[in-house]
């Protein structure tokens, strides 16, 4: 029985990826793969992963081992003689404590897949998740401050307990994955057949960053959700917005300068891990710093409020009291029962109000934030 782990990393591609194998993982059966339900929260294997993480592992080593054992044995009652290759994937997989995966799952069997992606990119899509599925409400400057990552000794753990030749590395760029996408690359480097046109399919599209006017929205809630919280469904219905707009999918970006000296920050390593685990003699990552500067359009602040505003009808209660909080909107909230006009609001603010000019929104209400730049402006 063959073993394919796939250990992240997070943003690159792992959900789309994820979705594909879950989805299909019926047709994957009657191929021999098994895409088991053992280990998983939702459609990956994080419970199983997370079982391995380092710092549980540290503070609660019987507990993970007991975890561990009863998940494995969960997964050992779904394997059918047919099988020839189970298939677990979770970008939680990056905090384990290798030794311990490497107990169960054994080298001669076993065959690691991860892909990397250049750190300012993987950084400012990391800021994105931050904004969106929690309630950071920092400048993508401040969160560049704190965000670090390096490759070469993440890479180097795996080798060592599983040889190069049983681990698999990958660039997460679009022109170096097979079709420009992460699941048939994934496929065709793990020799996995196609169950599904999903692979025709554009992954960098499936889950959407949010970007724009509705990322600086979702800060401003942030700001004052700090304390309570934001409804679960929130995540979901933003995401549905960005997915519908282009324009709330803007990235923001820092100065063409300070984009420089963040990657500069990872050219030693980067130089170390193409020579150590990929020996093609270019370097790691390709650059391009004109793609960061870009001219779109961009729907405004107002447009993004009025769109949550009248998007789902569960969260607009709550939504309506984040608005009450915000002075210059506060008797349109207050109002919007009655109303129910959405675009009075919208106009209040400003419909398409540049992102450039949100500062004075800010300043107006007394909110303590600073606007980021996005690469549109």
């Amino acid at each position: 029985m063959k073993i394919l782990l796939h250990v992240g990393r997070h943003k690159t591609g792992t959900s789309s990826l994820q979705r594909y194998l879950n989805d299909n993982a019926k047709s994957l059966s009657e191929l021999g793969y098994l895409y088991p339900n053992a280990g998983k929260r939702g459609i990956a294997h994080h419970e199983l992963a997370e079982s391995y993480s380092k710092t549980k592992n540290r503070l609660d080593p019987d507990g993970a081992k007991l975890k561990r054992e009863k998940l494995l044995r969960e997964l050992n009652l779904e394997i059918r003689p047919h099988h020839h290759t189970i298939i677990l994937s979770s970008e939680a997989f990056q905090n384990a404590a290798v030794k311990l995966v490497q107990a169960d799952f054994n080298k001669e069997f076993t065959t690691i897949c991860m892909y990397i992606r250049e750190q300012y990119d993987y950084m400012v899509s990391a800021y994105q998740q931050r904004i969106q599925a929690q309630l950071e409400n920092c400048t993508l400057r401040e969160f560049a401050t704190t965000f670090k990552v390096t490759y070469s000794e993440a890479l180097s753990e795996w080798v060592s307990f599983y040889d190069q030749e049983n681990c698999i590395f990958r660039i997460f760029e679009k022109e170096e994955l097979h079709n420009k996408n992460v699941i048939a690359d994934f496929c065709r480097v793990n020799e996995i057949r196609y169950v599904s046109n999903v692979c025709a399919s554009n992954e960098f599209d499936q889950n959407p960053s949010i970007g724009g006017a509705l990322l600086e929205l979702k800060r401003i809630i942030n700001y004052f959700c700090a304390d309570d919280g934001c409804p679960k469904r929130l995540y979901q219905v933003i995401g549905k917005m960005a997915f519908s707009e282009r324009s709330f999918r803007i990235r923001p970006t820092l100065k063409l300068a300070e984009i420089q000296e963040y990657r500069d920050l990872y050219k030693k390593d980067n130089d170390a891990v193409e020579k150590q685990f990929f020996d093609r003699e270019r370097p790691l990552f390709r650059i391009n710093a004109k793609a960061e500067i870009t001219q779109e359009p961009i729907v405004g602040l107002g447009e993004a409020i009025a769109r949550l505003l009248t998007i789902d009808k569960k969260i607009q209660p709550w939504f309506l009291g984040i608005l009450t909080g915000i002075p210059t909107l506060r008797d349109l909230a207050q109002n919007y029962q009655v109303a129910g006009d959405a675009d009075v609001i919208s106009a209040r603010i400003g419909r398409n109000l540049p992102l450039r000019d949100i500062r004075g929104f800010y300043a107006a209400n007394e909110l303590s934030l600073e606007v980021n730049s996005y690469s549109a402006l």
